[in-house]
């Protein structure tokens, strides 16, 4: 099973609860959940969370907030507030997951078009390691804030039984990426470096409030044309 887990939180250091902040009608988290529940290729999309975040989100939930950006795949998990190894981790041995898509709650312009093809090349290719398609494993990569990593079950358990870095721990793939010599690394490259995701802005994700104001322009136009290279394209700094 193919399963689409978003790590997401209130308490971030750099951005005190950007996941409900506002985005021209928009929280983040509806955005990135409007994203994530279009793409086609997924089994499961799975909201992980921390305990500390479980009341709040379930009153948002109640009340409809998210209704537009959920369908029957979707489930959540509430777990550790700073291991997200082991959030991952049990989040995915709860659902089932055999192949996991990694996004992050910071990231409102999330792509469905973009999950669907790494996975289709992933599958098509019968891969059996980790795939990125950010600086940090391809050549030609997608800008953070568009950025989405897969890897399979066995990596996760592992990660999970091996490392005990704190740093590792926090932020989930370090530890696979870096473990080249073990775990094969597949770098998806940006099939469309001059159109969709230009090199005009190389990073969609936000910190800070002048992130922010960034993707306010680009939600804005984003939300009146619905492509993405155009909102990129009109959007005035």
């Amino acid at each position: 099973m193919i399963g689409i887990i978003i790590q997401a939180r209130t308490k971030s250091q750099r951005f005190f609860r950007k996941i409900y902040q506002n985005i021209n009608g928009k929280y983040t988290l509806q955005r990135v959940l409007e994203g994530c529940t279009k793409a086609q290729v997924p089994h499961k999309i799975i909201l992980a969370m921390p305990e500390y975040d479980k009341l709040e989100f379930e009153e948002r939930l109640s009340r409809g907030d998210f209704k537009e950006y959920t369908d029957n795949r979707f489930s959540t998990y509430f777990g550790s507030s700073d291991d997200l190894v082991d959030r991952y981790f049990q989040a995915s041995r709860k659902e089932g997951i055999d192949l996991i898509v990694r996004v992050t709650a910071d990231c409102p312009l999330t792509q469905k078009i973009v999950i669907d093809e790494m996975l289709c090349e992933y599958l098509k290719n019968g891969y059996n390691g980790f795939m990125g398609n950010n600086g940090l494993i391809s050549d030609v990569p997608y800008p953070y804030g568009v950025d989405i990593e897969i890897f399979p079950y066995w990596i996760l358990v592992e990660t999970w039984q091996l490392t005990k870095d704190p740093y590792h721990r926090e932020h989930v793939t370090p530890f696979m990426y870096r473990r080249g010599t073990e775990y094969k690394l597949y770098p998806f490259k940006n099939h469309r470096p001059n159109t969709i995701i230009s090199t005009r802005f190389p990073d969609f994700s936000f910190d800070t409030p002048e992130d922010l104001r960034l993707i306010e322009k680009i939600a804005y136009q984003y939300d009146i044309c619905g492509d993405l290279d155009k909102a990129i394209k009109e959007t005035v700094i």
